[in-house]
């Protein structure tokens, strides 16, 4: 049976360069992987913050095709989850309750700074657009 607690944790690391270096997408109580833990990693790591920051997520979705629904929703899940705790890392938006993501902590790891969020995954559901064929007629 599975657990009720649905918060999901993001841990990001950020390189001395300010771009993204690697990610983890998880379950914050039983740690497995929302979709696949670094789906996006292909797509956007090497990426500087503010890039990632910029993207709108339609023209990412647009640029990063998913054959099923399922894997578009997912993409857009990970997506829109790095782009709010980087806006609180570069304090473009606060953490607070309304937002979708706290930070839990922040460490230095001599070239690298680790990231540790945890995601309110109502919040997150309401973040994500339709695309155009969705949503009510």
């Amino acid at each position: 049976m599975p657990c009720g607690d649905i918060t999901e944790r993001l841990k990001l690391t950020v390189d001395d360069n300010n771009c993204l270096d690697s990610y983890i997408f998880s379950k914050k109580t039983c740690g497995g992987a929302i979709g696949m833990e670094s789906l996006l990693l292909d797509y956007i790591g090497g990426k500087s913050i503010e890039t990632i920051i910029k993207s709108n997520e339609l023209t990412f979705l647009q640029t990063n095709l998913a054959k099923e629904d399922i894997e578009t929703y997912l993409r857009l899940k990970h997506f829109s989850a790095i782009q709010s705790v980087l806006n609180i890392y570069v304090g473009k938006s606060s953490g607070g309750a309304n937002d979708i993501c706290a930070i839990a902590g922040i460490e230095y790891d001599g070239g690298n700074t680790i990231i540790d969020a945890e995601i309110k995954i109502n919040l997150l559901a309401d973040n994500i657009e339709s695309c155009d064929s969705c949503g009510p007629n």
